[in-house]
């Protein structure tokens, strides 16, 4: 990692399939390459850098992360900005291993220029300007790509921000065709911090960029043009920004080559390898912020207007933690106006009478299941109701309601009848028969409905609750040394 930051041949090189393998070996002739990525286990590695995104890719930096390789994930890539996400899970589970690497090629001349910005005193940095134009090529099409745009809007975002500061609001603009725009604006501010102005252009002419930091008193501005120098310009006379900026290659498929893509990549990497990190190093949770303001921007472009930045905590904790607030509160509320509505339509349709609610309150029926079948004799649990009535005979005073067979068999009611008066008599009760009552039982398909309604009144809630238990008994103890 060492011999990489100080910009000489990396010590190894794991070439992708999709990568030809005859390009890098003649940009690093003195590089150890290898066919597979698991040969990479076998020597002793600083770091990795990675460039792309696949499921063999990601078992490769799992396996390298778990022998305790750092690994550095190009943020620059074909597939877009979104697919860079699937490294997430690994950050979460290797916090500090894995980091993106931005390569926008204007961070070190960003920073230059800021440092001779306040060399100058020339008062407050209260406007930032930058716009990139990208070079197109017949029979390629002008237009602007959404991915093209949310590509160099992320690198670019990471260098404005150590310029001006995070933002508070922003607003997307697009110009040209509806369908084909040919130019993208995204204006950023807040408070206390200065204005950006980002543009992202195309044209036939050579890709070029322009930084331009305005202050009370004068500006500054930065120039590049592919194949030369950046040129620095103040006052209005023109001279060459001190500092090693290697000829301009903004070609985003050019890793290997020597350009100011490459030198961001080995700005972010030197403080790592020599051990003297003076700053805070780009980390995913500010790649995860990054990716949020320029959702911002999409939503401003949507809306037409200008919407405000929030920031979450990018992390699946905080995430399960705001789905099971949000499902705990659905819960909540499901019970509550489900319980609401339940106690109306109880009230307003239910079938039984005062006699019957009365008796079934307090357990005075005895129903067709307490016989046995076609028969006057009780079973063992019509049995222990008798008991139980008997025992309570005088404490209460509802009338001891038996149901009517289903067939209606006039002589089969009355010996039940005389059978449940027979053994309340020799337990004791006094004069039983005025307060028993042979009748059909009402709104027996109520009772079921009821309590399959208050099921699925408290259902969801129980769930929630048993859920936030598993929570606590699927942690795993820490221990300390």
């Amino acid at each position: 990692m060492q011999e990489f930051a100080s910009q000489s041949t990396p010590p190894c090189v794991w070439v992708n399939q999709s990568i030809g393998q005859e390009q890098p070996r003649l940009q690093f002739p003195q590089a150890v390459y290898y066919q597979h990525w698991d040969e990479l286990l076998l020597d002793q590695l600083d770091a990795v850098i990675v460039n792309g995104v696949s499921d063999r890719l990601l078992t490769a930096v799992r396996e390298l992360a778990r022998q305790g390789v750092r690994i550095f994930v190009v943020t620059l890539i074909d597939s877009g900005p979104a697919a860079l996400f699937r490294f997430t899970s690994l950050w979460q589970e290797f916090p500090g291993q894995v980091m993106p690497l931005f390569c926008s090629g204007v961070r070190t001349a960003g920073t230059m220029a800021l440092q001779r910005f306040h060399q100058l005193q020339i008062g407050q940095l209260w406007k930032v300007e930058f716009t990139r134009i990208l070079s197109v090529r017949p029979p390629h099409s002008l237009a602007l790509t959404p991915g093209l745009i949310d590509q160099f809007l992320l690198e670019d975002l990471q260098w404005l921000g150590e310029l001006a500061g995070a933002p508070q609001h922003v607003t997307m603009q697009m110009s040209g065709p509806p369908e084909h725009p040919v130019e993208a604006t995204v204006f950023l501010g807040g408070e206390g911090i200065p204005e950006v102005k980002w543009a992202l252009q195309t044209h036939l002419d050579p890709e070029c960029w322009n930084i331009r930091l305005i202050g009370v008193q004068n500006e500054i501005q930065v120039r590049c043009r592919a194949g030369h120098a950046p040129r620095f310009f103040e006052n209005n006379s023109e001279s060459p920004l001190t500092g090693e900026f290697p000829p301009v290659c903004l070609s985003a498929s050019k890793l290997y080559a020597q350009s100011p893509m490459a030198a961001d990549m080995v700005q972010q990497l030197k403080p790592q390898a020599s051990g003297t990190e003076t700053a805070p190093q780009p980390g995913w949770a500010q790649l995860i912020q990054l990716a949020e303001i320029g959702a911002a921007a999409r939503r401003s472009f949507l809306r037409r207007r200008t919407v405000d930045v929030h920031f979450a905590e990018g992390s699946e904790r905080s995430h399960f933690k705001s789905q099971m607030t949000a499902i705990g509160c659905g819960a909540l509320l499901w019970t509550m106006f489900s319980m609401i509505a339940m106690l109306l339509i109880a009230g307003l349709f239910d079938p039984r009478d005062r006699e019957f609610r009365s008796s079934s309150a307090v357990g005075f029926v005895l129903r067709d299941g307490d016989f046995a079948a076609e028969s006057e004799n009780l079973t063992p649990l019509g049995r222990r109701t008798v008991d139980r009535i008997a025992a309570n005979w005088s404490a209460t005073s509802p009338v001891l309601i038996i149901e009517e067979s289903p067939a209606n068999q006039a002589d089969l009611d009355r010996r039940r009848e005389q059978a449940v008066l027979d053994l309340l008599l020799r337990q004791g009760v006094r004069s039983p028969q005025e307060r028993l009552s042979l009748r059909p039982l009402p709104g027996t398909w109520f009772e079921t409905f009821m309590r399959l309604s208050w099921i699925a009144v408290f259902g969801p809630l129980v769930i929630v609750l048993v859920l936030q238990l598993l929570i606590f008994a699927a942690r795993k103890p820490v221990k300390l040394d």
